[in-house]
């Protein structure tokens, strides 16, 4: 459930909707399907339509095939596939046709796949269990522009026990969107080592270019690699390229160490360093430990240190193109942000006891582009077979770089009654919640945290929100088995509000109640109904949600319910627990207990 803010004239309601059919014959060979979407997002309705067939010719052959054209505000657009696969014993060959226009699709593509047309073939032969021989073409078309890239790639790859060895040649024949072009052909060798019983893998690989190497992503380049087992519980890993082409050259280290010096505990650490002509020098660093280590048989403590640093040099590499980096040095990042220096600690401790249970962890992170603190704990105690009361809390804090601040801090107390025999259940909650900002533009905090206030400045809210809901389902005869049909839950909710905005008193006080009918019908099926009404106490005013609904079990301990309320309300603090909004909603419960994963193998704790 997702809560957001919109500006007037994107919040109208809309139906989305889709449907899907397929025929298969009846020897199973072919498959003929369509299917239709009605979309719209934040913008414009999007209608798409698209037909797909999948056809196996013998056992070693198959064809698929789709077309789609989908419309947005008048503009319609098409995306097509033509793909044919055969695999035997000693050969595979894939060969493709795709094209996905810019405007094409309900935003499911790859950005790094519109606009854009792909023919090609991929192949393999063995020769015997050792020896392979690869090929592949293709050519790569912008539908924008007239830039293009032809490719060509001829392998043989020798792989035994202990050695992988691999021989090929490449060629990119790149043609610019400003017209200008970009060959590159290089002679590609490799080969990995493994020693000692795999402790220690060596591997070295070159590709020699035998032209100017003016394709962005087939430059010549020269990569030594090396993984070595010193101990059951220590690796060192370290790989570092070279990468010379006609318009850059790029140079990258990497190293790690991961150390488990007993159980429970973790460390991994990597330092790094890349160097590029055009942007000159960039060094980083990339480090972490976490620890969990048994004091006693009831008290475990932990702890976390991970860390980002720039060592020297200016920004990162830039891509040439954010959607697909380029092969040596490429990087894609959120927001388009490339490299953060930071330092994070956590330490925690837990400890159980008997019939207790508790945890605390806290958090403090120092980065380049927002500052965090952070605390979290909670408690529970087992009062009886079926009886829990527990707490718990959250604070959060968080400032970025340009001082915009949230701070969060939740607390709650609750109870929960069901006795495995017991025809009545109950689970109560009594929460506290608190949400700052300072010096927020329109509640977009970024890198500072997410808070559920969307304003320009500071603001503060503050609720105190009480709940009871408690079910009764007495047990009955049904041809002298004992069975539950009936079920009747009634939900109790108050919330006092305490905000106050530039001296006026927003407080309030609201109330709220709702009752639950059902009766099953048969050993699959239940029908009932829903009613909540909700008063607010200080402004007088009352709103209902009514309606009925229906439930589907398909498996045991699984409950599919619909229902459609033909009036309702929203309300944030309650949703997770009824169901309030007008129209039609479902919902799907699930019960787990201990061997609910039994077939995982993983046995009991």
């Amino acid at each position: 459930m997702i809560d957001y803010e919109a500006e007037d004239g994107l919040g109208e309601k809309a139906w989305n909707g889709g449907v899907r059919a397929d025929y298969t014959f009846a020897d199973g060979s072919v498959r003929v399907g369509a299917s239709a979407i009605s979309d719209r997002g934040d913008g414009t309705r999007t209608e798409l339509g698209a037909v797909d067939l999948r056809a196996r010719i013998g056992a070693a052959t198959e064809i698929r095939a789709e077309l789609g054209v989908s419309e947005n505000a008048g503009r319609r657009a098409t995306g097509w596939l033509v793909e044919a696969e055969h695999r035997t014993g000693a050969i595979d060959v894939l060969a493709y046709a795709r094209s996905v226009e810019s405007a094409y699709g309900t935003g499911q593509q790859s950005g790094a796949e519109l606009g854009r047309r792909k023919i090609g073939v991929d192949g393999r032969y063995a020769i015997g269990e050792q020896f392979s021989m690869v090929a592949s073409a293709w050519l790569d078309q912008s539908l924008a522009d007239s830039s293009e890239r032809q490719a060509i790639q001829l392998g043989a790859g020798w792989r035994t026990g202990n050695t992988d060895a691999r021989l090929a040649i490449a060629h990119f024949a790149d043609t610019r969107a400003d017209g200008t072009k970009g060959d590159s052909t290089v002679l590609e060798a490799g080969v990995t080592q493994r020693l000692f019983g795999n402790r220690l893998e060596l591997g070295a690989s070159t590709s020699i270019a035998l032209d100017q190497a003016e394709a962005t992503d087939l430059p010549a380049r020269h990569r030594l690699r090396a993984r070595y087992a010193a101990t059951d519980w220590l690796r060192l890993v370290a790989n570092y390229e070279i990468a010379d082409g006609a318009d850059f050259n790029a140079r990258t280290f990497n190293g790690g160490v991961e150390v488990s010096p007993w159980q429970g505990s973790r460390i991994i650490t990597t330092l790094g360093q890349q160097d590029v002509d055009e942007f000159g020098k960039r060094s980083y660093a990339a480090f972490g430990l976490s620890q969990s280590l048994p004091i006693t048989p009831s008290l475990t403590i932990d702890a976390t240190f991970d860390g980002n640093r720039s060592l020297s040099g200016p920004s990162p590499f830039d891509v040439i193109n954010p959607e697909h980096p380029a092969a040596s040095g490429g990087h894609l990042g959120e927001g388009g942000q490339l490299f953060e220096d930071f330092n994070a600690v956590t330490a925690g401790a837990s400890w159980r006891k008997e019939a207790w249970a508790a945890t605390i962890r806290g958090e403090l992170r120092d980065g380049e582009l927002a500052n965090r603190r952070g605390v979290t704990l909670g408690v529970i105690r087992q009062l009886g077979e079926g009886v829990v009361v527990g707490s718990g809390a959250n604070w959060t804090r968080a400032t970025a770089e340009n001082g915009a601040q949230t701070e969060i801090f939740d607390a709650a107390v609750s109870m929960a009654f069901r006795p495995d025999e017991s025809a009545f259940a109950f689970l109560g909650k009594l929460e506290f919640r608190s949400d700052k900002v300072t010096g927020a533009v329109a509640g977009e905090t970024g890198p500072a945290g997410r808070t559920a206030l969307a304003v320009d400045g500071d603001a503060k809210a503050q609720r105190l929100v009480a709940s009871l809901s408690t079910n009764w389902s007495p047990r009955g005869k049904d041809d002298g088995e004992m069975v539950r049909r009936t079920e009747i839950g009634l939900f109790l909710g108050a919330r006092y509000n305490f905000d106050k905005f530039e001296g006026f008193d927003l407080g309030s006080t609201t109330v709220l109640g709702g009752l639950d009918a059902r009766i099953g019908v048969g050993e699959k099926f239940e029908i009932g109904g829903t009613a909540t009404v909700r008063a607010n106490l200080d402004e007088g005013t009352t709103s209902f949600a009514i309606g009925p609904q229906i439930g589907f079990s398909p498996a045991k301990d699984t409950l599919i319910t619909v229902g459609y309320n033909v009036t309702g309300f929203r309300d944030p603090d309650f949703s997770a627990a009824r169901h309030t909004d007008k129209g039609l909603f479902a919902a799907i419960r699930l019960k787990f207990d201990a061997d609910s994963f039994s077939f995982l193998g993983l046995g009991r704790r």
